[in-house]
């Protein structure tokens, strides 16, 4: 069974209440972060998430490291669609693909890639296509 890279619950939570709101104000401006936008599935709050953006051949792609059922995930599911704040631009995207790792690999480019293989994730989060005007 491979060894996979995914935190506990309890550092979700932490860095949803705390650690989330320092990185918001500052990631989508610094490379390789980025601030994922999202609205609320049920409450219908956007919401800032940060994250480290990997680039995928055709988008973006971020490792799931508290696994596929993040309130996150199931939000941009939900939508359809992701807005990408990064370098201080926004950048909508209309291809939401949650992937097993392996299965990710092939849209990623070369870096994105190699830093999959080393921390090993078990699923990824593609967002993909040409960005929607």
């Amino acid at each position: 069974m491979p060894l996979h890279l995914q935190a506990p619950r309890w550092l979700a939570h932490f860095n949803k209440r705390v650690t989330n709101r320092i990185q918001g104000k500052w990631a989508g401006t610094v490379p390789p972060y980025g601030v994922i936008l999202h609205r609320g599935r049920k409450s219908g709050t956007i919401y800032r998430t940060p994250v480290v953006l990997l680039r995928a051949r055709t988008g973006f792609a971020v490792m799931a490291g508290y696994g596929h059922h993040s309130d996150w995930i199931k939000n941009l599911e939900a939508a359809g669609t992701v807005d990408i704040q990064r370098r201080g631009e926004t950048s909508t995207f209309n291809q939401i693909l949650v992937a097993s790792a392996p299965e990710a690999l092939r849209h990623l480019r070369p870096i994105g890639r190699w830093v999959t293989k080393c921390l090993k994730p078990e699923w990824v989060v593609l967002m993909l296509e040409i960005e929607v005007a």
